[in-house]
């Protein structure tokens, strides 16, 4: 049966409009060959570029493609409306006790995203940055730790190889992704499907 390619769903209205742009050692949250502690808190990069997040819309959305519920998380800095530095990341949990995620296998639909999965789609310095799917699925790959601890969650993860293209044949660019972000717990837990405005916090 042919496979349909669906492209996510995003945050916001105006996002849905915008068009632009495993291998592990010991430590479950690391993705390379680097220590994910070393990571700076609030923070992503692209290949040698960075930037600094400081607040998030999230809501509980329903994914129009499977009828299921997910998290839509949309970090960015400042102000909502600047378009030119934010990461979305879709989740169906909010981790409670520190564990490993998953990049997002089989059908590459928001509502698919299975409980120990997760997507992100960075844009650093006016570039976004996709996951690469193909006929066969996702090629992308990669890990992100959720650590919980004293009523946080941080979530974190290193050298994921993103593209400047979601499907795999348009693809130009290639570039090593990382990051690590934390949040109140109690924020997310209290997550409805009325999309709520908070800020970032200290690891």
């Amino acid at each position: 049966m042919k496979r349909l390619l669906i492209l996510p769903l995003l945050a916001l209205s105006l996002i849905a409009c915008e068009k632009d742009d495993d291998s592990t050692n010991n430590d479950p949250g690391n993705n390379g060959n680097n220590n994910p502690s070393a990571l700076t808190n609030n923070m992503i990069s692209v290949g040698t570029d960075s930037t600094s997040l400081n607040k998030y819309s999230a809501y509980v959305a329903t994914d129009v493609n499977t009828n299921k519920t997910y998290f839509d998380i949309f970090i960015y800095k400042d102000d909502v409306l600047d378009r030119k530095q934010y990461m979305l990341l879709h989740l169906t949990e909010i981790p409670t006790a520190s564990k490993t995620l998953n990049w997002q296998s089989g059908a590459n639909a928001p509502g698919a995203i299975k409980a120990d999965e997760f997507v992100i789609y960075p844009k650093v310095n006016d570039k976004r940055w996709f996951g690469v799917y193909s006929v066969s699925g996702y090629e992308t790959t990669g890990t992100m730790q959720a650590t919980v601890n004293n009523g946080k969650l941080t979530l974190s993860y290193e050298d994921i190889e993103l593209a400047d293209e979601f499907i795999s044949v348009n693809v130009t660019e290639r570039k090593k992704c990382s990051g690590k972000i934390t949040f109140l717990l109690s924020d997310l837990q209290g997550l409805t499907t009325t999309a709520q405005t908070l800020d970032l916090v200290a690891e």
